[in-house]
């Protein structure tokens, strides 16, 4: 699903993923929703509204609301996000930056150009 923003006229991914399985793609973009399921693999960046992560990322996470990472998730890259929550046994292997919507609002909108 999707839209197109009045504004710039850009086609705005609006589709939430639940991903369960090894999932192939150059990166996940989203107004949506992102689960990463205990099996599933994500070799990209995302880039979302919220992410709850089970499984594995490998790529940077960009996200306007909250990153949760279960005991059996990981993220192995740059996490950006509004709030974070990490249970025990959860992983993220890079930079992590915690801040306001407003904050990840124009970080997104200078990595999109």
């Amino acid at each position: 699903m999707s839209v197109v923003c009045p504004g710039c006229n850009k086609r705005l991914n609006i589709e939430n993923y639940q991903i369960q399985r090894y999932h192939p793609v150059h990166e996940i973009r989203t107004c949506g929703d992102v689960v990463v399921e205990k099996r599933g693999h994500v070799p990209a960046p995302i880039l979302a509204d919220n992410l709850v992560v089970r499984g594995l990322v490998d790529g940077n996470v960009t996200v306007l609301g909250s990153v949760s990472i279960d005991r059996t998730g990981q993220i192995h890259g740059d996490v950006r996000a509004g709030l974070l929550a990490v249970s025990d046994g959860g992983v993220i292997d890079g930079f992590v930056h915690v801040g306001s919507r407003d904050d990840q609002a124009r970080a997104t909108q200078a990595e999109a150009g």
